[in-house]
């Protein structure tokens, strides 16, 4: 009698678990085994994480439409026989498109940790992970120089980048059932013979 492929996976998976369980820790570095997520949980961190996603990206593009439109606090400025004082240029108009391109940093970063985290999520790329830390250390780095000016605004979107990316992190499943499902999709279980009556029945 054969045995279905599928059931074979489920026995490998949930004797995974009971070893990492059951395995003890070698020292103070040592971690316990991770609990798998139910699917359920999984959908919600994810669901976070790209609600946060968004936030950032709403927030860069504000910050560059303000560049472009609102006027900024070091432009020039004019005052009438009122006494009014009026500001007469923006962010873009005062210091060039040297900091229009300053300030569209964080849309860059946003672009950058939205492929690496797709790429992820439907072919398990492994440098997603670097790849998205990377773009928001430099953004956090570029947010840090400049947090006396611009860069304060900035610092807002590489937070909300970081829980996002750390959201979708604790989302994934665990080592074991990624292949598990992925050797009982490669190896799908043959259907069950058809049962014959008996005969004289």
């Amino acid at each position: 009698m054969q045995v279905p492929r599928s059931v074979i996976a489920r026995a490998r998976r949930v004797g995974a678990r009971l070893t990492a369980r059951r395995t003890p820790t070698a020292g103070p570095e040592a971690q316990p085994a991770r609990r798998p997520l139910s699917p359920r949980v999984a959908a919600r961190r994810r669901a976070l994480a790209i609600r946060l996603w968004v936030v950032a990206a709403i927030w860069s593009v504000a910050l560059v439409l303000a560049a472009l439109v609102v006027p900024s606090s070091g432009s020039d400025t004019t005052t009438d026989p009122t006494g009014l004082t009026l500001t007469q240029s923006t962010l873009a108009q005062s210091r060039g498109l040297g900091a229009v391109a300053l300030i569209a940093i964080p849309m860059l970063a946003c672009a950058v940790v939205a492929y690496a985290l797709v790429r992820e999520h439907r072919e398990r790329w492994r440098p997603a992970q670097p790849v998205a830390w990377t773009a928001i250390g430099l953004l956090t780095a570029e947010s840090l120089l400049g947090i006396l000016g611009v860069g304060a605004f900035m610092l807002p979107a590489a937070i909300l980048l970081a829980l996002a990316v750390r959201v979708t992190r604790s989302a994934r499943p665990a080592p074991a059932d990624v292949e598990a499902e992925a050797e009982a999709d490669a190896h799908p279980s043959p259907a069950p013979p058809a049962t014959r009556p008996a005969a004289g029945s």
